[in-house]
């Protein structure tokens, strides 16, 4: 009853949900082919009618695909980055400048490996999890990770848990980009992404690689391979537009786009709260005020009166603060907290 409510009082009505939005995910991509016809028909639009190379065959509604999570404490704030928000308006105008002073610092700072010099999106992770607020947007492939950070801060407001499929995003907001998930990493962003500082020729590269695949396919002349090579051109111009405008780049055409992104796993952090990203456009509106946010987006309320119990029960489950954020700051402030809070009311 609660679940249908859209409430969450306990655990268990968190993993009804996860089924629930595994269940409709699952569907929409069953659902008459809709994603892959909407890739297929971008990809028309761009290449023609000879294009039956390039496109994606519906596959079984079983296929799988991963869940995400984002829990926030009060239900009000919006699927928006930090760094879009009004009190961080300051930052959102100098990206650049604030991602090179954290890059200058970081490396007396942190005992960790990390990414190369020219390793454009690792930092932009990397940042974005120590919390310099940047144009990405967190995500956790468990709920209980969501439901940790929803059931913080006031216990006077409602918490909400959002719940999105990455393949469903991509499909929905990416020009070339079919039902599949993209991968944040090193090689997409760090050929090119800035030259002469802020020459991109991304957009060059995506062009050449569309006037390339059109006279090979009008001359009936494009090998598997170099679908794939095609493919992959666009795929990497996409997530580059987005990555290289948070380094100073001018803003893109394409600055309402948003895509979802995997990380390497390069700190303790992402690893232990399975992290992942959205990255935004300069112009990107909230995501749960997109036309068709209902197509790849499902939330649950976490009550006020229930955020104590939810954190009690995540931390029977090992939910913790010092297991999410493994440094010692953390391991001290939560031994703090359970020797000077009533954990166990009775």
């Amino acid at each position: 009853e609660n679940l249908e409510l859209g409430c969450a009082k306990n655990v268990e009505d968190l993993i009804r949900f996860a089924h629930k939005a595994e269940k409709c995910f699952r569907q929409q991509f069953g659902k008459d082919g809709v994603v892959f016809r909407r890739y297929n028909e971008r990809i028309r639009s761009v290449f023609g009618s000879k294009c039956s190379m390039l496109e994606h065959t519906p596959i079984p509604e079983t296929l799988p695909t991963p869940l995400w999570f984002r829990g926030q404490p009060l239900k009000g704030e919006g699927l928006i980055p930090k760094c879009r928000r009004q009190k961080y308006k300051p930052i959102a105008q100098d990206e650049n400048n604030a991602l090179v002073t954290f890059m200058l610092g970081a490396h007396a700072r942190s005992a960790e490996v990390l990414p190369n010099a020219d390793d454009y999106a690792g930092w932009l992770a990397l940042a974005q999890h120590y919390g310099l607020p940047r144009r990405l947007l967190d995500w956790a492939a468990s709920i209980l990770v969501a439901a940790f950070f929803a059931s913080q801060k006031s216990d006077k407001e409602d918490g909400i848990i959002y719940s999105t499929s990455p393949a469903l995003i991509n499909s929905e907001f990416g020009e070339y980009i079919g039902p599949s998930q993209l991968l944040m990493e090193a090689k997409n962003t760090s050929v090119n992404i800035l030259h002469e500082r802020f020459n991109i020729l991304h957009k060059d590269g995506r062009d050449k690689a569309v006037a390339y695949a059109k006279k090979c396919l009008e001359q009936n002349q494009l090998t598997e391979k170099e679908i794939q090579q095609v493919r992959g051109t666009l795929l990497k111009g996409e997530v580059t537009e987005l990555i290289a405008a948070a380094y100073g780049a001018p803003h893109s055409y394409n600055s309402k786009k948003i895509l979802a992104l995997g990380p390497r796993q390069m700190t303790r952090r992402i690893m232990q709260q399975l992290g992942f990203f959205t990255i935004h456009g300069s112009a990107s509106e909230p995501l749960e005020k997109a036309p068709n946010h209902n197509y790849f987006l499902l939330e649950i309320t976490i009550p006020a009166t229930e955020k104590n119990n939810i954190r009690n029960q995540l931390r029977y489950l090992g939910i913790t603060r010092s297991y999410l954020f493994p440094d010692l700051d953390n391991l001290a402030r939560e031994i703090t907290n359970d020797l000077t809070s009533n954990l166990y009311p009775d």
